[in-house]
């Protein structure tokens, strides 16, 4: 019998079970408390003993399933010259150039950018601290405007954050409902308009992720 069902499986009933073998051991030696203490205590050193057992036997498994996966391993020996082909494990999950691509993000409060190359005008500011989803903070250095171009034309993006500490850029779609912009899903399509009801940016899923790529088209 595995003493992995004794010890785990009734564990939430121990302190039910000394107590109880407690009381049955004062009541077997008639209330004699020093018999019946030493019993106690030998109850106790029994359950001690299968805890460690159980925990000697959840070692040696450990030692045994380890040394099975080891042994499935072969071992990699290479010399000097020798030609080998070497695995590149780093993935890339958003294709496309990064520094045109925008992240549709609902999470994000301010619309950012790390490309300056990007700005139609920048004014720099005092250092804005903007606070990330972890509870840590990044920094701007400035705020400014941005033009994309678009199938359906240039699109111009006010109060964008310079941010050089973020590999991506983002626009905010809180920031853009606060502006009185409108979104929708359709068809696996993220669609926002502009305050005149107009189509504004039109972007398709991709990879879970709303990605425009002003490269791309559709």
């Amino acid at each position: 019998m595995s003493p992995y069902r004794i010890v785990f499986g009734k564990a939430c009933y121990l302190p039910i079970e000394i107590e109880h073998c407690a009381y049955y051991a004062v009541k077997r030696y008639n209330l004699v408390f020093d018999q019946a203490g030493k019993e106690r205590k030998l109850q106790l050193q029994e359950i001690e003993e299968l805890h460690l057992e159980a925990y000697e036997n959840s070692k040696v498994y450990k030692e045994k399933v380890k040394r099975f996966h080891d042994n499935m391993i072969l071992r990699k020996e290479f010399k000097v010259g020798q030609k080998v082909l070497l695995f590149n494990s780093h993935l890339k999950l958003i294709t496309g150039n990064n520094s045109e691509c925008w992240l549709i993000d609902s999470s994000c409060t301010n619309h950012m950018t790390y490309d300056k190359s990007l700005f139609k005008d920048l004014k720099l500011t005092n250092v804005l601290k903007v606070r990330i989803w972890n509870g840590g903070h990044i920094f701007a250095k400035g705020r400014g405007t941005i033009a994309i171009s678009t199938s359906l034309g240039t699109k111009v993006i006010s109060n964008v954050l310079h941010v050089l500490d973020i590999d991506q850029n983002l626009l905010s779609v809180g920031l853009l409902i606060e502006k009185g912009f409108k979104v929708s899903f359709k068809h696996q399509h993220y669609l926002i308009y502009d305050i005149a009801s107009r189509e504004f940016l039109k972007v398709k899923l991709r990879d879970k992720s709303f990605l425009f790529d002003p490269t791309q088209k559709e």
